[in-house]
């Protein structure tokens, strides 16, 4: 039943994709919570079937490699649509006129870099792309509500892939 929870990853990752080309806060919300959605459910079913006897057309390890990248495709890209969903939602549903350069892209790198640390098991790994983000923050900041939205979005994206992550662990995961 661990295909379930993969397939939802998937689509998570896919309706993420799709909210780069998204205008307006209904998109954005419908696309957000419909991937918060996805992981989610994926995730019952997981847990769900956790006892569940193993794939025999499939070693073990296979199994975890396939979750672990479907967590991981569900973190850098679903990620993009809750990030935008709630930045969406904190700035009253207006349009952003001061659109931060880059920041989806080093959201995307953020998201995969802690996540992989964390599928990998480097915790430090996952610290250093968190105060490396930190330090960015706040050298960039160019007043209080810029930085507000970089923090905001920061944690939000970190959020977002730690939760992928924990689902990926409660639906069978296992660190080598």
């Amino acid at each position: 039943m661990a295909w379930l929870s993969v397939a939802a990853f998937i689509v998570a990752g896919t309706l993420g994709a799709l909210s780069i080309a998204a205008k307006g806060r209904v998109a954005l919300t419908i696309l957000g919570a419909l991937t918060f959605l996805m992981v989610t459910f994926g995730g019952g079913v997981g847990i769900l079937f956790a006892g569940a006897p193993s794939h025999s057309f499939l070693p073990q390890h296979a199994v975890q490699g396939i979750i672990a990248a479907s967590a991981l495709w569900a973190a850098v890209l679903g990620g993009g649509a809750v990030v935008r969903m709630v930045l969406e939602w904190a700035n009253g549903g207006q349009p952003d006129p001061d659109r931060l350069p880059g920041s989806a892209w080093i959201g995307v790198a953020e998201r995969f870099a802690f996540t992989l640390a964390l599928i990998i098991g480097a915790t430090e790994i996952a610290a250093v792309v968190l105060a490396a983000k930190a330090l960015g923050v706040y050298a960039t900041r160019k007043d209080n509500v810029t930085a507000a939205v970089r923090v905001l979005g920061t944690l939000v994206s970190i959020g977002w892939a730690l939760y992928c992550f924990v689902v990926a662990v409660l639906v069978g995961f296992r660190l080598a």
